[in-house]
């Protein structure tokens, strides 16, 4: 993807909110990106995204993926939303974390299940 310079931040901002960027988008946003927390999540999501999933990942869950330290767990969520999860989940501990994980069906209940745990 080529970024229209007129337009890069429409662009910017439109990976920032994508659950689904590309490798090549992810890099190219992290050029842009100035906030050393945001540069974080984007290399979690970079991590999730080059990932290939093993037999035995392809059938584990978000909170699974997350206990066993696979980045894959990050796949579902934008560096948007990486960027409001990775410093409430700071501020729990994993087990807390985990069980929110279990719970949480999308990023909207995850998010409510972050903030009533805090």
């Amino acid at each position: 993807m080529e970024i229209d310079t007129v337009d890069y931040p429409n662009e910017l901002h439109d990976i920032y909110l994508s659950h689904s960027p590309t490798v090549q988008e992810l890099e190219m946003y992290r050029v842009y990106c100035e906030y050393k927390s945001t540069l974080k999540n984007i290399d979690l999501k970079l991590e999730a995204t080059k990932a290939v999933p093993t037999i035995l990942e392809e059938t584990m869950s978000v909170a699974q993926l997350f206990e066993s330290g696979s980045p894959l767990w990050a796949q579902p969520y934008s560096i948007s939303e990486l960027c409001f999860i990775i410093p409430m989940r700071e501020s729990i501990s994993d087990e807390v974390f985990i069980q929110l994980l279990q719970q949480a069906s999308d990023y909207d209940t995850l998010a409510r299940g972050l903030i009533e745990a805090l």
